[in-house]
């Protein structure tokens, strides 16, 4: 996975489906900023697929709620 975009010094869990390491993108510009997706960095994994937030510590708190293997 590219580093463009990622932004350095998040703590982000790892990923809930194949335990990976997550970061955290600024994926696009939106008139007062980006827009934040957390993600997985495991190109195969669904933890790929993510949504998009406005705010950056929304999209970290909603990634960090989600579990890990190891709690199911």
């Amino acid at each position: 996975m590219s580093e463009r975009n990622c932004i350095p010094g998040v703590e982000l869990k790892p990923c809930p489906f194949c335990d990976g390491k997550a970061v955290l993108k600024a994926v696009r510009h939106v008139p007062n900023g980006y827009e934040y997706t957390p993600m997985c960095t495991v190109k195969s994994c669904a933890g790929r697929l993510a949504k998009k937030w406005l705010h950056k510590q929304d999209a970290i708190e909603a990634w960090n709620r989600r579990g890990t293997n190891a709690e199911h």
